[in-house]
């Protein structure tokens, strides 16, 4: 046997080629290096690049520099290696720069050092066709210098120390888990596949050894393979230059992070960066800084917040527990650099522990446990980071502590969180109360009730609202208080709320003697506070396809209200059903029931006045007498000017209202809605009431004027032509009566959002999909099932909203909210006006395609549908386990109350039925085992028909 007969040109005694199994050892083999700064694709390029002297060298020919070659493959790089002019010692130093170079390969991949090390004390000889006999030997003459070079690699690998090679693993850095580090050993993973997938190809290439094919088909399953082959390379090709892409953007962040900014220009507002924000205020102070005075203010006072928020990080630290330090050890907890209070848990998305000035943990209110696993976690966590010698105590405790509250450092109001509330310290709070009700503001305090470890219950105090609003809260407070008796707690709260300068200020009486009115900057703080507070809910509620979902069930009930508000009221009381304000709820003679907190909300609002060129706005009643002459002449003319105050509302649960005497209070809101099928009627016809508002017409596919063309899998399309101006909504006549419905509000939704739009698809499709999803939730037709994968498929599962910054998702939710508002008013409104006239509305339009259903007597031709084999679920898609139902149809019986799914399956007729209530809410069709059993019998007898008609034919 030959060498030309060996399948990778080896010997037990010597490795003699740089192919196959060994190509890894060729200089052309595509594995990133980086030498002097610059990383190429290959050796090769490397090695041609050094003919030029320095990085900056640029060859006066073909004005070549090193950077050039990092692109290219080996054989670009020889090529190019051969047209530039060679540095004058080249000879002297071509053998120690090939070393260099191979080295730095086998020392940066981990993997080829290993593979290298394998081959043990093999001889290494490049034996090469070319004639190549200075780096490798042709027709057995040769100096073999690239052999020799590896050779000697090898050595100095296996003889390097074991000690040595163990401090070397210690100086290893930790593993890099930023995105940049993530997208990084992405590229270099897709690189090495890349290298792979072509090492495969030329393999595969080199099969036909330059013979011609001799089979029967002329090499089909030959060129099929290759072709697959090069699909993949030119596919992995493709996703390198898109993650080469992510990674230069990645490094501009971390270039714009280590200067101090964010990535979208502004300062970075981390603790780490306090001092880089000290340094840009006090260039502005000397006229030095290119940010705006507005946005200087806006640092000034986030670094107050990030001061205190340093200094609770440096007394957590400080007083930091044994046990603490233990968890953090352990590497269960990962500290956020940004807000160094905050330990994320390891392997949990968003889930978080908080340091206090004390030194324990507490879980974070932001970054709360939702499912049962994470709760289980954390309380795990929270029991160890518990100090030893207090945990009996502890189970036995029952008491109040602060939960949160809001702080004001100018006015001496701190941050009480974490502390237990004693008679101290209501005695304390007693005092700010009357202070602050004396006219300063008012501050919302929470409080939580802990027993044997566990919050059982909550209680909300409004700070400044004054001691008499408040007296219920302090007794319930100090009930807890183990100080004092009962009775001396109760006596102390009543007889010593205030002292005895405050009981005679004029301030104080004021207070006690009724409502106090707030100044405007106290209100304009507070919408600035509220304001705050709905961007953070924004946030919370579009991480991810599973938040938003729990955001539109909530918006589905509230479609009157703006998005803002609507997030205002799912934070302070979720679950709410329906809110009005006081004076509404006064007007309609209902009680608001005892103890009941209000929601505050925005509330828009309009003042008159006139504009003045010296004076700016002037409200029409602070108008001079001269103004108001001027007005009376129409020399100035009174505008509105709008602007936003906060307002409280109930929910109808925190009212004395029984649910049947709801539609009273709403009449605009269908509250009996039965999603039955009268209920797909009316909502249809609602449906239909919007499509004319808007000025569009819904379609059948085939009746279309505008895209008279097959939809196939697509359920509905908006079609505009932007030529013509002509838009229609087309719809799909296979969809089910559900599908219809939905797919109508999303195709509606396009059409009132986005005729003119220049947003991305993805978000286009994220608006149209959510508007359908609140619309129909709202009228008790539950989507999620194929909503919430829809809406994960277009967002990528929640990142595309997570890259947004909290305003621009806010704005894509404001316009989900304004048009399903529309739109379910429009309905509401619709179905209302047909029951009140009494009419029973007319099943025209699951009429999909009218004229047909009129013809066919209730029959709906859907074409073809795929069975399961394993269960006899009907889909619409074939699997690959599937059964094939030709000519479906839906049949339907409504002296059964039953929807009928007819069709053939391999020659035999077969049907089943579904409940229409069932049908109606979309639930899939199912064949009983035993039929299917019989037409997959039937399938394989007609495959061995086949087989045979077509033996006897050959």
């Amino acid at each position: 046997m030959n060498d030309s007969n060996k399948s990778n040109h080896s010997t037990e005694e010597t490795i003699d080629s740089f192919r196959g199994d060994f190509y890894y050892l060729s200089n052309f083999s595509n594995y990133p290096i980086t030498y002097e700064g610059i990383t190429y694709k290959n050796n090769e390029a490397a090695f041609q690049a050094a003919k030029l002297a320095t990085n900056q060298t640029i060859d006066p020919k073909t004005k070549f520099t090193r950077k050039d070659f990092s692109e290219m493959t080996g054989k670009e790089a020889k090529e190019a290696g051969k047209r530039v002019a060679l540095r004058s010692d080249w000879e002297n130093i071509k053998l120690q720069v090939m070393k260099d170079i191979c080295k730095a390969k086998f020392t940066q991949n981990q993997s080829l050092k290993e593979k290298l090390l394998q081959t043990g004390h093999t001889p290494l000889v490049e034996k090469n066709l070319w004639g190549d006999t200075f780096w490798g030997v042709s027709n057995k003459n040769g100096e073999n210098h690239l052999g020799k070079i590896l050779m000697e690699i090898r050595t100095e690998l296996n003889e390097e120390p074991g000690d040595e090679k163990q401090s070397q693993e210690k100086k290893q850095e930790p593993l890099d888990n930023s995105r940049l580090g993530k997208s990084k050993r992405k590229l270099v993973r897709l690189q090495n596949e890349l290298n792979e997938q072509i090492e495969k190809m030329f393999e595969h290439q080199r099969k036909t050894n330059g013979q011609p094919m001799n089979d029967k088909r002329n090499g089909h399953s030959f060129f099929k393979k290759q072709e697959r082959l090069e699909n993949k390379v030119h596919s992995l090709r493709e996703e390198i230059k898109q993650q080469e892409k992510q990674v230069e953007k990645l490094e501009r962040q971390e270039e714009l992070k280590e200067m101090g900014y964010n990535k979208y220009g502004g300062l970075d507002m981390t603790i780490e960066n306090i001092p880089r924000i000290k340094e840009e205020i006090e260039r502005f102070e000397k006229g030095e800084s290119t940010f705006s005075s507005a946005t200087i203010r806006k640092y000034q006072r986030k670094l107050e917040t990030l001061e205190q928020l340093k200094e609770r990080s440096e007394k957590g630290k400080e007083n930091l527990l044994p046990e603490v330090q233990a968890i953090i050890d352990s590497g269960r907890v990962t500290q956020w650099k940004k807000n160094p209070t905050i330990y994320f848990l390891k392997g949990y998305r968003k889930v978080a522990l908080e340091l206090n000035e004390n030194g324990g943990f507490e879980e974070s209110k932001k970054y709360q446990a939702t499912s049962e696993e994470e709760k289980v976690a954390v309380r795990e966590l929270l029991e160890e980071a518990a100090p030893t010698d207090s945990l009996k105590e502890k189970e036995n405790d029952h008491f109040y502590r602060v939960e949160f509250n809001e702080n004001d450092p100018e006015k001496g109001l701190k941050s009480y969180g974490g502390e237990t509330v004693t008679l101290e310290l209501i005695d304390h709070l007693q005092t700010l109360d009357n202070q602050y009700a004396a006219g300063t503001g008012y501050y919302k305090f929470y409080f939580e009730e802990v027993k044997n470890g566990k919050v059982v219950d909550q209680i909300r105090m409004d700070l400044g609202d004054g001691v008499n609003s408040n007296y219920p809260i302090y007794l319930e407070l100090a009930r807890l208080c183990e100080q004092v008796p009962e009775r001396e707690q109760k006596q102390s709260i009543k007889n010593e709320p205030v002292s005895k300068e405050q009981m005679q200020s004029k301030d104080t009486k004021t207070k006690q003697n009724g409502y106090q009115k707030r100044t405007a900057e106290e209100i304009k703080r507070e919408v600035k506070s509220l304001s705050q507070q709905a961007l953070d809910a924004v946030k919370k509620h579009t991480h991810s396809p599973e938040d938003v979902k729990e955001l539109l069930n909530f918006m589905s009930r509230f479609p009157e209200r703006s998005f803002r508000n609507q997030l205002l009221i799912e934070e302070q009381f979720p679950g709410a059903t329906a809110c009005l304000g006081r004076a509404a709820l006064k007007k309609e003679g209902i009680y608001i029931k005892k103890g009941e907190q209000g929601n505050k909300i925005f509330v828009r609002k309009t003042v008159k006045g006139i504009y003045d060129k010296g004076r700016g706005f002037v409200q029409e009643k602070e108008a001079t007498p001269e103004d108001k002459k001027r007005i009376e002449s129409g020399q100035i003319e009174v505008i509105k000017k709008p602007y936003y105050s906060i307002e409280k509302v109930f929910d109808i649960t925190q009212t004395q209202l029984k649910p049947e005497d709801y539609p009273k209070i709403f009449p605009n809101r269908v509250f009996d809605f039965q999603l039955d099928k009268k209920g797909q009627v009316e909502l249809q016809a609602g449906i239909q009431a919007v499509a004319n508002t808007i000025g569009i017409q819904i379609r059948d596919m085939t009746e279309s004027e505008v895209y008279p063309r097959e939809l196939g899998q697509a359920r509905g399309a908006y079609v505009h032509n932007e030529f013509t101006g002509q838009e229609e909504i087309v719809m799909n006549t296979r969809n089910t009566p559900t599908q219809h419905l939905a797919t109508s509000i999303h195709e509606l939704a396009h059409a009132r959002m986005h005729k003119f739009s220049e947003l991305d698809t993805a978000t286009k499709e994220l608006q149209a999909e959510m508007t359908s999803y609140i619309v129909c939730k709202h009228f008790g037709m539950d989507t999620s099932e194929k909503a919430i994968p829809y809406i994960a498929a277009w967002t990528k599962n929640g990142q595309t909203l997570d890259d947004k910054e909290a305003t621009e998702r806010g704005k894509i939710m404001n316009d989900v909210s304004r048009v399903a508002n529309e739109f379910i008013q429009v309905i509401s409104t619709e179905i209302n006006q047909q029951r009140e006239r009494g009419l029973e509305i007319q099943p025209a339009e699951v009429k999909l395609d009218h004229k047909k259903t009129v013809e066919t007597k209730n029959v709906v031709p859907v074409g073809s549908l795929w069975i399961d084999k394993k269960d006899g679920k009907v889909m619409e898609e074939d699997t690959g386990r599937t059964l094939h139902l030709k000519d479906a149809a839906f049949i339907e019986d409504p002296e059964h109350n039953q929807v009928i799914l007819k069709g053939k399956s391999y020659g035999k007729e077969i049907q089943t039925t579904l409940p229409s209530e069932e049908f109606a809410l979309g639930n899939q069709f199912r064949f009983s085992l035993e039929t299917v059993s019989e037409v997959a019998k039937r399938k394989n007898e007609i495959y061995y028909e086949q087989q045979m008609s077509q033996k006897e034919r050959v």
